[in-house]
C-alpha cells in the first residue's frame, strides 16, 4: 500500500507539468487553442487565455491542498 502511494505520488509532478506546458503552448498559439473546444470561452482569445490561467490558478490550489493533506 505505502509503494502504490509512493509511485502515484512520484507520477503527479510530471502530470502537472505536462498540463502546465499544454496550458502554455495553447495560450501562445491559438492553433492549440482550438483543441481545448468547448473547455474554452469563444467569446475571445483574451477570455480564452485568461480561462487557461485561472485553470493553472486553480489546479495549483489543488495541489497545495493535496499537499496540506499528506
Amino acid at each position: 500500500m505505502l509503494q502504490a502511494r509512493e509511485t502515484r505520488m512520484s507520477r503527479e509532478p510530471a502530470l502537472r507539468d505536462s498540463n502546465s506546458e499544454l496550458l502554455r503552448m495553447a495560450m501562445d498559439d491559438t492553433e492549440f487553442a482550438r483543441c481545448w473546444g468547448a473547455n474554452l470561452p469563444m467569446s475571445g482569445r483574451v477570455e480564452q487565455r485568461r480561462s487557461m490561467y485561472t485553470n493553472m490558478i486553480v489546479s495549483q490550489m489543488g495541489i497545495l491542498s493535496d499537499y496540506g493533506k499528506n
